[in-house]
């Protein structure tokens, strides 16, 4: 257990450095001379020297969060986690990586060598381009709602000439909320899209207020019994925020709903 919490330093030292507080950051779990093969930029040593570097150029934005992490041997782990930063453009685009890293360390806990796989399979520039790109609403809601977090969709083979698309949303943590079904007259799907809006939240000007962006919304009807159920992916700063342990079951919390890990939507 004290492997994967020397693990779990990642997250709090990602956040001291993205949100530059003088306190002293967590000592680093990577050995010095860490054997680090990653598809994201290599140009320091670690991978934590790496997101440090590149915090300002995504004006401190750079979240990470740790959603599982198991065993994978005598001396290895598999975890997996979520990366998020807002591009410095002036739509504010989103962009999420998810993935998963094998660890290998040594006898006390640190971490020697380290292999990242990303989800999405795709050229990573095609990945990072397809998300901050902006799209109508995004130019249209200029200053006012900042484009939502998109997670990579791993396309899958659809018929030919199929007028739909079929792709795999990545594994992340959802939120999870249930409501009897009083019928399609009432409209309940609607109720918590609607209502994700009802926030006085000023996105722009000085001061501008912390917020996170999500998506995708899913609504589920079930019948027998007649239950909504909508799914809210959390993004990685809330998720690091809730403070949630490591591990692949399901988690309640204090507030309503159920938070869901590694579940696809």
């Amino acid at each position: 257990m004290e492997k994967v919490s020397r693990y779990k330093l990642l997250e709090a030292t990602i956040e001291e450095e993205g949100e530059e507080e003088e306190e002293a950051a967590p000592p680093s779990p990577y050995a010095p001379s860490v054997a680090w093969e990653s598809p994201l930029r290599k140009k320091l040593p670690d991978p934590l020297s790496e997101l440090a570097a590149a915090a300002p150029f995504y004006r401190h934005s750079v979240r990470l969060a740790v959603l599982s992490c198991r065993p994978a041997g005598p001396s290895a782990f598999t975890a997996r986690w979520t990366l998020s930063a807002v591009w410095p453009n002036p739509w504010e685009g989103s962009l999420t990586l998810t993935g998963v890293s094998t660890l290998a360390v040594d006898a006390a806990g640190t971490v020697v060598a380290q292999t990242d796989a990303l989800d999405d399979v795709r050229d990573l520039r095609f990945s990072v381009y397809d998300q901050i790109a902006p799209r109508f609403w995004d130019l249209y809601h200029l200053l006012m709602t900042p484009p939502a977090q998109r997670l990579p969709e791993i396309p899958l083979d659809a018929p030919l000439l199929a007028p739909y698309r079929v792709y795999e949303i990545p594994p992340h943590a959802s939120l999870v909320a249930t409501l009897p079904d009083p019928g399609r007259a009432r409209r309940a799907t609607q109720t918590l899209p609607m209502h994700a809006f009802a926030a006085y939240i000023r996105t722009a000007g000085n001061p501008a207020q912390p917020y996170y962006t999500t998506g995708p919304l899913t609504v589920a009807i079930a019948r027998r019994p007649d239950v909504l159920t909508w799914r809210v992916p959390v993004p990685p700063g809330v998720y690091r925020a809730a403070r949630v342990p490591l591990g692949e079951t399901a988690v309640a919390g204090d507030a309503p709903g159920t938070l869901e890990r590694n579940a696809y939507t």
